[in-house]
C-alpha cells in the first residue's frame, strides 16, 4: 500500500511521524508547488478500481482516512465505552486498564501530527476523570470534536451502509498495525 501510494519506507523508518507527513503533502514541494506523495495520492485515488466509491471529494484520501479513524474512535468512546454499565458508575478496573493501553498504544503508534494523537494525549493527561465518568470522558471528547458537528465520516467511508463506522474502525486499526511497524523498525 505504501508503494502504491508513493511512500519510500526505507526513507521515513525512524520516524513515524514522516510517513504522515509524506502522505499528507507536508513533504518538500517540487518545481510546481506539489509534493510528490500528494500526487501519488491523487493517482492512487484515480485507478482504484477496486474501490466502487467514488473519491470525487477536494479533502485528499489520505485526510479522509485519518478522519474516518477519528470518527469511529470518537462513534466507540462516546457510544459504546459506559454503556454497558450501570449509569454513573466508573469503569471497572480490567476495562479502565484496557483502555489506559489502547491509549498508550495510540500515542505511540499514531504519528504526533494527528488528531487522534492529541485526542489519545488529552485522555490519558485527564485519565482519572475520564475512567471515573461518563460525563468526564464526553468532557475530554467534546473539545476534540468540531464545534457544533456531530461524528461523520468522508465520502470514501460514507457511502457504507454502515453509515461509515466499520469502514473508519478498519482504518483506525490499520494505522496502528503501520505504526507499530514503523515505531518497532526504529526501536529496533
Amino acid at each position: 500500500i505504501a508503494s502504491i501510494m508513493g511512500i519510500p519506507l526505507d526513507e521515513v523508518k525512524g520516524h513515524a511521524g514522516a510517513a504522515f507527513a509524506m502522505t499528507m503533502g507536508i513533504a518538500d514541494n517540487d518545481a510546481h508547488g506539489e509534493s510528490e506523495s500528494s500526487a501519488a495520492l491523487e493517482t492512487f485515488a484515480e485507478n482504484d478500481h477496486h474501490d466502487s466509491i467514488s473519491h470525487e471529494s477536494s479533502i485528499p484520501l489520505s485526510e479522509q482516512v485519518f478522519h474516518d479513524a477519528q470518527s469511529s474512535l470518537l462513534a466507540t468512546l462516546t457510544s459504546s465505552l459506559y454503556s454497558q454499565f450501570p449509569h454513573g458508575s466508573a469503569l471497572p478496573p480490567d476495562t479502565s486498564r484496557a483502555l489506559d493501553e489502547f491509549l498508550d498504544l495510540i500515542r505511540w503508534a499514531f504519528p504526533p501530527e494527528t488528531k487522534v494523537h492529541d485526542l489519545a494525549e488529552a485522555l490519558k493527561l485527564e485519565y482519572f476523570i475520564v475512567s471515573t465518568s461518563e460525563g468526564g470522558l464526553l468532557k475530554v471528547v467534546g473539545r476534540h470534536m468540531d464545534l457544533g458537528k456531530s461524528i461523520t465520516w468522508s465520502p470514501r467511508c460514507g457511502a457504507q451502509a454502515n453509515g461509515g463506522y466499520s469502514c473508519g474502525l478498519w482504518s483506525l486499526l490499520h494505522i496502528l498495525s503501520i505504526g507499530v511497524v514503523e515505531r518497532h523498525t526504529s526501536v529496533v
